[in-house]
């Protein structure tokens, strides 16, 4: 990923170093998937690695920082931009899954398959790429 910032010498590039992993990856992703979280989506999916079950995510892709102001307030700036291995810049945007699973309505996300429609099919997923590796 890249931090992206109004001068360009601030800019940095952070990238792993691997090997990583060669077993599937199935990431769940949902519109509060947001920031960091959105950028290793985006990092496992451009990378070739895994690929992103549920509904499109948040779209933050800012970096923002905090000033101290006088009398104890504070003043919110944005200082840079996230972009994704590929450089796309997803502010606004968000991701889109490989594979969109609709959330229920009335269905609190859990642990258990069997009660949350869109785990289940991660699931399913999951194994269908399990069996091919």
């Amino acid at each position: 990923m890249t931090l992206k910032y109004k001068n360009a010498s601030q800019d940095e590039t952070l990238d792993s170093p691997g090997p990583g992993t060669r077993l599937p990856v199935v990431v769940m992703v949902n519109g509060d998937t947001a920031s960091a979280a959105e950028i290793l989506s985006a990092a496992i999916v451009q990378r070739g690695v895994g690929i992103l079950v549920g509904t499109k995510t948040f779209g933050k892709g800012i970096v923002q920082a905090l000033e101290p102001l006088a009398g104890g307030a504070y003043l919110k700036l944005t200082v840079a931009r996230y972009l994704t291995p590929n450089g796309d810049y997803i502010e606004h945007k968000g991701l889109m899954p490989n594979v969109v699973v609709a959330e229920p309505k009335g269905v609190t996300p859990s642990s258990n398959p069997a009660s949350d429609p869109q785990l289940e099919r991660g699931y399913r997923v999951l194994l269908q790429r399990m069996a091919k590796s």
